[in-house]
């Protein structure tokens, strides 16, 4: 009788496991982060990098840089539960050799990430890049959408993949800031949202019933014009986190800056998606009370911190 026990018990723990491992095979997760100025220490002539210089107004050193490498290694592997996303994407990087760095340290020996980056024609040199593990993704193909602004501005990067056999449209978006102000600002971001429109339109004319991601920093929330426009067009999901306040706070307020938003025909396969709030990404705001992200400057003085964002996590399971 208990050798049958004992036997069941094995059984049982073995279709756990290979139920699990057939979960994470058909499961992809995909990071988005903006990582908050990763430059180098090299002033580019052709940039307005100066101030991250050791000679420059933020005294930006390698010790400086590396510690800001090791707090994205950080806050990346532990915002996707200590493991490694299929696809990271990120923004406000200055060069590819950074992100190359970023992911050969040994707490990713384990993966096998490729990148994709191109230096766009942004003033202050700051780019999107992604990352994916060629193991699980494939790249079938991919373009840098060009947004034509009277001051240069991020690509849009599309990215064609399959994974597990299917395929997804994906969308990584780092739209115009609101430096300027808000108001004064908008219309570069609904120009952003118009390029961005159009070539949705252009890849659902190609294919049937195809899934789509939309992520990045849109500046904007989900309730802007920029962004309530294409949600509503194309009848889109914006991904929500109930058990957060938002992914960026600026003069005591929080926003949603960082989105997910995917096609309806994707939102039974779910499996999770969250702002990742952990507690060492947070600081205390003295100012206006409550907790804030935890920023490598606070003005140009240095905090030694990770990012002014919050990494956000969507997990896909087929």
């Amino acid at each position: 009788m208990k050798d049958y026990i004992l036997s069941f018990i094995i059984l049982l723990l073995l279709v756990t496991y290979n139920l699990k491992a057939q979960d994470v095979k058909n499961e992809i997760s995909i990071l988005f982060y903006n990582v908050e100025n990763l430059f180098d220490t090299i002033n580019d002539p052709l940039k307005l990098d100066n101030e991250f210089t050791p000679t420059g107004q933020r005294s930006w050193t390698s010790f400086k840089l590396n510690r800001k490498q090791n707090n994205i290694r950080r806050a990346i592997i532990s915002s996707s539960d200590w493991s490694f996303p299929d696809i990271i994407a990120l923004c406000e990087i200055e060069k590819l050799n950074l992100v190359e760095d970023l992911l050969q340290e040994k707490i990713f020996q384990n993966a096998s990430y490729k990148v994709l980056y191109k230096e766009n024609e942004d003033l202050r040199g700051i780019d999107i890049a992604l990352a994916y593990d060629s193991t699980k993704i494939s790249i079938l193909s991919y373009e840098w959408i060009k947004i034509h602004l009277e001051r240069p501005s991020r690509d849009i990067l599309y990215v064609f993949l399959m994974h597990n056999g299917v395929c997804i449209n994906l969308y990584v978006n780092h739209w115009p800031s609101r430096y300027n102000g808000v108001l004064e600002s908008e219309g570069s971001r609904l120009e952003a949202s118009s390029v961005l429109s159009t070539h949705i339109d252009s890849i659902k004319q190609s294919k049937e019933n195809p899934f789509f991601i939309v992520c990045g920093d849109f500046n904007d929330q989900a309730t802007n014009q920029s962004l309530s426009k294409l949600i509503n067009k194309y009848d889109l999901v914006n991904l929500k986190d109930s058990k957060a306040k938002g992914t960026i706070k600026y003069q005591g307020f929080w926003y949603n800056f960082d989105h997910f938003i995917i096609s309806k025909n994707l939102k039974q396969q779910i499996s999770s998606f969250r702002i990742c709030n952990k507690s060492f990404l947070m600081e205390d705001d003295l100012k206006f009370g409550g907790k804030k992200p935890y920023r490598t400057f606070n003005g140009f003085k240095y905090n030694g911190g990770y990012s002014d964002h919050l990494p956000i996590l969507l997990k896909i399971r087929f």
